[in-house]
């Protein structure tokens, strides 16, 4: 968890500064979609007050909007199709297209979405399977115990 944290912190600096893509609330997205838990909730208010800051954007609105969406994540997570990786593709371009759509109702500002969301998704598919891959391989189960 203290990984993730850092990660999601590194991700927010990089997506205030450098990076035009909403590359927390995909981290969120796809931890939400893999792994269920109320420590989903925190990290999505918690980083979603550092994404306000760091944006300079009203606070708690990020935070809400992170919120609603690992709802939505956990609302698709429990239907029959959530099983194949490959209807997770649509959920995140879903998501994403809800973001992008309350911030520009919210700023008003102008809606961009299909470049901005194509090229989202396909960051996605590659932080999916590393997500996965570490919490499968380096994150201990409450159940787990160490042979010495």
């Amino acid at each position: 968890m203290k990984t993730l944290i850092a990660i999601l912190i590194l991700l927010s600096f990089l997506q205030a500064s450098l990076i035009p893509f909403d590359l927390v609330l995909i981290l969120l997205i796809l931890r939400a979609y893999e792994v269920p838990g109320k420590e989903n909730f925190y990290l999505a208010f918690g980083f979603g007050l550092l994404v306000s800051l760091l944006t300079n954007s009203p606070m708690g609105v990020n935070s809400l909007i992170f919120l609603g969406l690992v709802q939505v994540t956990y609302l698709y997570k429990k239907t029959p199709i959530a099983t194949n990786i490959l209807f997770g593709l649509p959920l995140i371009a879903v998501v994403l297209s809800i973001n992008d759509m309350l911030a520009s109702l919210l700023w008003h500002s102008s809606i961009q979405l299909w470049p901005k969301i194509l090229q989202e998704t396909l960051i996605a598919v590659p932080l999916f399977f590393i997500l996965k891959i570490w919490e499968e391989r380096f994150v201990v189960k409450e159940g787990m115990r160490l042979k010495v």
